[in-house]
């Protein structure tokens, strides 16, 4: 808006549990990696299942190598490094939180508005993808472009 002193004011948000809650993030990637393996006897249901139980109880790190031991996958560490890549890959399931995008719409009108976020830079990216909200920010930064 031309002329609006407010439009000289920034308001900068995260993504991550800021604009939508990244558990959904965790299962959308834990159902991404689950149906990749679906042809294991477990069948993706289960696994997806048993990988979402582990978060919830707290035990997120290390996910895949505890899912093969548990499941007697008989991963190789460059398939569970593909595991991971496809978790970190996978074209996210997520919404922005209730409320969020009409905020940000409203706040645009006013405001600068931005993106700081830190994280894998590819994952972050699809993330904002998924969202639908990336036509609100003047500028984003996801700090891996600044290095790790």
């Amino acid at each position: 808006m031309p002329g609006n002193p407010a439009r000289n004011q920034t308001i900068v948000f995260d993504l991550d549990d800021t604009l939508y809650a990244e558990r959904d993030y965790v299962l959308s990637g834990y159902e991404a990696v689950s149906e990749h393996l679906g042809a294991t006897p477990a069948g993706a249901d289960e696994l997806r299942q048993w990988l979402w139980g582990r978060f919830l109880d707290g035990r997120a790190s290390s996910a895949f190598d505890a899912l093969n031991e548990n499941f007697s996958l008989g991963l190789t560490y460059p398939q569970i490094v593909e595991l991971v890549s496809i978790y970190r890959n996978h074209r996210p399931r997520i919404t922005p939180r209730a409320g969020i995008a009409d905020l940000l719409e409203k706040l645009h009108r006013r405001y600068e508005l931005g993106i700081v976020s830190d994280g894998f830079l590819p994952a972050q990216e699809l993330k904002l993808e998924a969202l639908g909200i990336g036509e609100y920010f003047d500028a984003v930064i996801f700090t891996e472009t600044l290095g790790r």
